[in-house]
């Protein structure tokens, strides 16, 4: 029970991760009431009744797709505006990615501490010399699915921001919260162009969320 238990707590999506959940409780409490001296065919016949069905196995295979769509956003957006590097870089660093991605994240983090200019030619330079040029040719394709226009060469980096935030809003809800108000706080602190920017991306992405 636990280890379906910890399978179930793998898929992102809340809905489908209680149906998954009550699927397995469901089948251990019909298993558990069946006869103490079943025959093994019996008890393999049970042990088989403890898989989901393919419905709930399809719907968990889109559910990870578009958790692992949500992430490849993320790094497309910040590949093509590394500017928005300085905002969102706490937040990046947090998040739970695929290896692919995990490694990029980690060469851009790097970069972005000893670059003196956040620029895209540079921080694509730096990843093909750094060995991942395969990896942002995947993060930055159109497979499986197109990039969102907030991760296009000509977003505006006022849709760039909102769009990055949106994502990490579907992946990680409660942190989003958390960003809005500390970027309140420091907004009514200096009141600068720079907070408000990032306090209108913040509370953009939260509203869409919220809607």
């Amino acid at each position: 029970s636990r280890r379906l238990d910890a399978a179930a707590e793998r898929i992102a999506d809340q809905a489908l991760r209680w149906e998954v959940k009550r699927y397995f409780r469901d089948r251990m409490r019909d298993h558990g009431r069946a006869r103490p001296g079943a025959t093994g065919a019996a008890k393999r016949g049970r042990g088989a009744a403890l898989k989901p069905p393919p419905r709930i196995v399809r719907i968990a295979a889109r559910a990870d797709l578009a958790v692992a769509e949500r992430a490849r956003a993320l790094v497309a957006i910040l590949l093509r505006h590394p500017v928005l590097l300085p905002d969102v870089e706490e937040a990046f660093a947090l998040l739970e990615l695929p290896t692919p991605l995990t490694r990029l994240r980690e060469a851009i983090l790097q970069w972005s501490q000893t670059t003196e200019m956040l620029d895209r030619e540079g921080l694509m330079s730096h990843l093909t010399h750094s060995g991942l040029a395969a990896d942002v040719a995947q993060a930055l394709s159109a497979v499986p699915v197109p990039l969102p226009g907030c991760a296009a060469e000509g977003a505006m980096p006022g849709e760039a921001g909102a769009g990055w935030w949106h994502f990490f809003g579907l992946m990680n809800p409660g942190r989003l919260e958390e960003e809005v108000a500390a970027a309140t706080r420091h907004f009514a602190q200096v009141a600068d162009e720079a907070a408000q920017r990032r306090l209108i991306a913040l509370s953009s992405a939260r509203d869409a969320l919220r809607r």
